[in-house]
């Protein structure tokens, strides 16, 4: 084995070792929660119990598996030299719907919608295809690890994941390529790679919603509010925001004295930045779509009609509006939405600050 393909090996992160033995034993991938927009659960996927030598070594006696690893290994050189022809030719193949918006904003709706458009049945296509978990981007920092580093060569397993997910299905092309749907929450903090990499016709659907209502959601999948209203990093979605919010201060840890929604609010408030700032936006390669169940319905059915399905779109469950139960935060979270169109507006964007401001 070349030490390239060794170091390949050892880089390899957990999800993708579980979608590899998974579709190397062809017993499909269970039954995946990340499709169900009421009981989808914040916490990250458990892998197999198996041990990760193990898993190994059943990869390396695949003739299928020794070639994912070939894979992996010839995209993260060419993604590590900028080696744009081979992007190329995968653009030729592939055609990138993606799903950006910060957690609970509708994003696993609109994602499932666009499977099942497309003939899939969303709770049978794995989450490291379809989901926001991977490939993991989030903000530069050294040490102990390179964070580019690390998100190149997650960058170079999923891509040989969506050769080999899609290519297993014989998915059938739509005008000459295969339509590859991904929810992407994290591309913000990687938003001119994602684009290079994902195409020049990548479409990026924007999911926004009021703050406060997206709040309560993660507080409600997170465990209900922590005692006296003080922040915890409980869930993954919790603990993006205390990452997030700690470059602001010396500390994550003062984040745990803060009031949980102070904490929230600026990290709605900075994701939001990041993206209209990031560089994975230009014009004509994005749709703003806020949280509102006219609009999420819209955008399903308009998938419907492009890619010939006659099903229906599937019903949008939308609460009372958040700030009807903690009108205490609307001053804070108002000032943060008006805040962040301001900063849209100086780049040309529209925020929709009306749709945003009913609270939903």
């Amino acid at each position: 084995m070349h030490s390239q393909e060794s170091a390949v090996i050892a880089s390899l992160s957990a999800a993708f070792v579980d979608f590899l033995c998974h579709l190397l034993d062809d017993q499909g991938y269970g039954t995946q929660e990340w499709s169900d927009q009421v009981t989808e659960k914040t916490r990250s996927n458990r892998f197999s119990k198996i041990s990760r030598a193990a898993r190994i070594e059943r990869i390396l006696l695949s003739e299928q598996g020794q070639h994912a690893i070939r894979r992996v290994a010839s995209w993260n050189e060419a993604l590590t030299t900028g080696n744009l022809d081979k992007l190329t030719e995968f653009h030729d193949k592939f055609r990138f719907i993606c799903v950006v918006g910060i957690p609970r904003t509708g994003g696993s709706y609109l994602t499932s919608e666009l499977y099942q458009a497309l003939g899939y049945n969303p709770e049978a296509v794995p989450a490291v295809v379809a989901h926001d978990g991977f490939p993991d981007a989030r903000p530069f920092k050294i040490g102990p690890g390179n964070t580019w580093i690390e998100i190149l060569s997650a960058l170079a397993q999923y891509l040989t994941t969506v050769e080999m997910y899609f290519d297993t299905r014989n998915a059938r092309p739509k005008s000459g390529r295969v339509v590859v749907p991904k929810k992407l929450t994290k591309a913000v903090y990687a938003g001119a790679l994602f684009r290079s990499v994902f195409g020049a016709d990548a479409h990026y659907f924007l999911t926004v919603r009021n703050p406060v209502s997206a709040c309560l959601s993660t507080i409600d999948k997170s465990g209900g509010m922590p005692a006296g209203e003080k922040f915890e990093a409980r869930s993954n979605i919790e603990r993006w925001a205390e990452r997030d919010v700690s470059w602001l201060i010396k500390d994550a840890s003062e984040c745990r004295i803060m009031d949980y929604f102070h904490v929230y609010v600026k990290y709605w408030e900075l994701y939001h930045y990041r993206m209209a700032l990031c560089g994975i936006l230009q014009p004509g390669n994005f749709t703003v779509v806020p949280y509102e169940k006219y609009s999420m319905i819209q955008v399903a059915d308009q998938w419907r009609n492009a890619f010939g399905s006659e099903s229906a779109a599937g019903d949008f469950y939308i609460g009372k509006p958040g700030i009807e139960k903690r009108s205490d935060w609307s001053e804070m979270s108002n000032a943060a939405i008006h805040r962040v169109a301001s900063v849209w507006e100086s780049v040309g964007l529209n925020f929709p600050v009306e749709a945003l401001l009913k609270g939903y």
